[in-house]
């Protein structure tokens, strides 16, 4: 499946990747199943690293991306305090996260964009660090 989803260290986050062609049934699918997910494990999570860099052809539309932004908000009544870090190291797919975050700012959620994975995982272990004591974490 293009996008997909991996839990890491009893579900104290979560990593979403998406590759080769993706389209809207596929993003948007893949998204409802994790942010519509059991509201108790949904409160486990402290971060999500959501990384783009693999996808090679992007048929996602605005609509799409609205609909997800969507899901967050209600995702973001279980679990306020999540730290999102999306990475997208090509232009299109950084547009088309700037959007998304544009629409997670009504979740209170604390996310950024990075063109690398690193930095991104640099980013989250420090701010789980910082927000609430969590060291020593590996992304498999």
């Amino acid at each position: 499946m293009p996008v997909k989803h991996k839990n890491i260290k009893d579900d104290t986050g979560i990593i979403i990747t998406g590759s080769g062609p993706v389209t809207d049934e596929e993003f948007i699918s893949e998204m409802k199943k994790i942010l519509t997910m059991d509201r108790e494990r949904l409160k486990k999570y402290r971060f999500s690293i959501i990384d783009w860099t693999k996808i090679s052809k992007p048929e996602i539309s605005i609509k799409a991306i609205e609909l997800v932004g969507k899901y967050c908000e209600s995702a973001a009544i279980a679990n306020p305090d999540l730290i999102v870090a999306t990475v997208a190291d090509k232009d299109i797919m950084y547009g088309f996260s700037r959007i998304g975050h544009t629409l997670m700012n009504k979740t209170g959620w604390e996310d950024r964009i990075f063109r690398s994975r690193k930095d991104a995982e640099n980013w989250i272990k420090e701010r789980l660090r910082e927000k609430y004591g969590i060291d020593g974490l590996t992304f498999g």
